[in-house]
């Protein structure tokens, strides 16, 4: 800021003074400031300072909520619908109940770290919702709001230990035997094809929802689209990865299952709702849930049918690459993972073999 000193054509003295207040946020350019008229030097420090109070005080009344409506209006433009309705849920039932109401300039280290030691209690997917934490914070820095993100020096809690076991629960051929049968005798005719669908496909449950009838052709399921859940709604969008876009072979049973169950309606969307559109993503595992509970079956998740498949594959003796392509895996890891517990599986029962062989007489 310069003060300088004129005169005008009354021949009086006075002050003026030119000051850079910094970029403005929303035009991206230089801001500016001008003053003139003061009969002294201080009259003009006092104003230049007044300026300066009043840009600070605008500054600090922005909460984290109104920085990340901001944020929001520029995020949405670079993700799909369904991973922007995930994001805005993290936000709406976690982060902002958190820290929203705060100006953000006033959101301390230690509160930061406070919540998210909470979070890391009892929540899997603590440090993406600390991700997403930071993301604004990062916008309020380049919106010139404040000048560190306190995130950054956040001390991370370490990761509980995650029973793989557990992970990947899944049935064993019995136990899906088991579960077709008194799904075939209770269910009806569509849960049951929808469920046999998963267990002899592997297919994720937004990839069996999509399905049409033009996408099952000669035991061959073309699938190339998913159901998710968008911001305004169920919709439909093409594949996430290049791996997910398969056409895979399928048996002659689960095929006549699935025709019989054709026959009951006459969309072109197979699995259909009582208003003849896509079933919504919750209803499989409302109806899964119901089901074993009913019938006392251990506990699994609709996913837990391509996990199912994916073991009984490795067990028939399918190679790693084969299972992986048929399921659309584009992480090996994830194949691996069961494939390692299949193979374990394998080596217990060669020892219990050759123990009570060992026993013989």
């Amino acid at each position: 800021m310069k003060i300088t000193k004129y005169s005008k054509k009354d021949g009086k003295n006075y002050y003026m003074f030119h000051a850079y207040l910094g970029i403005d946020p929303l035009t991206g350019k230089s801001k500016k400031v001008c003053r003139r008229g003061f009969t002294s030097a201080k009259e003009a420090k006092l104003c230049y300072l007044r300026i300066l109070s009043e840009k600070e005080r605008k500054v600090s009344n922005r909460t984290y909520e109104e920085v990340y409506n901001d944020w929001l209006i520029s995020y949405k433009n670079t993700v799909r619908s369904s991973t922007l309705n995930k994001t805005i849920s993290y936000f709406t039932l976690h982060i902002l109940p958190a820290f929203g109401k705060y100006n953000i300039a006033s959101i301390t280290l230690n509160e930061i770290q406070k919540t998210l030691n909470a979070w890391s209690s009892h929540m899997k997917q603590y440090d993406k919702l600390f991700s997403y934490t930071s993301l604004i914070f990062e916008h309020a820095i380049r919106l010139q709001l404040i000048n560190t993100n306190p995130c950054k020096m956040v001390i991370k809690p370490k990761k509980k230990y995650e029973d793989k076991e557990a992970k990947f629960m899944f049935y064993t051929k019995k136990e899906l035997n088991l579960f077709l049968q008194l799904a075939k005798e209770q269910m009806s005719l569509k849960w049951y094809a929808f469920f046999r669908l998963l267990a002899y496909s592997g297919m994720r449950r937004g990839e069996a929802l999509a399905l049409n009838r033009s996408d099952i052709k000669d035991n061959e399921i073309n699938i190339n689209k998913n159901l998710a859940k968008g911001v305004d709604g169920m919709l439909i969008q093409p594949p996430k990865t290049r791996a997910s876009k398969r056409v895979i072979a399928i048996d002659d049973d689960t095929i006549n299952i699935l025709n019989k169950y054709l026959s009951t309606h006459n969309s072109d969307i197979i699995f259909i709702n009582t208003k003849k559109n896509y079933t919504t993503f919750s209803q499989p595992g409302r109806m899964l849930d119901s089901f074993i509970k009913k019938n006392n079956l251990k506990r699994i998740t609709s996913h837990g049918f391509r996990h199912t498949h994916c073991s009984i594959l490795f067990e028939a003796g399918a190679s790693i690459p084969q299972v992986q392509k048929r399921l659309g895996h584009t992480d090996i890891h994830t194949t691996m993972n069961i494939y390692n517990h299949v193979t374990k599986k394998k080596e217990k029962e060669a020892m219990e073999k050759f123990n009570k062989y060992m026993k013989e007489l």
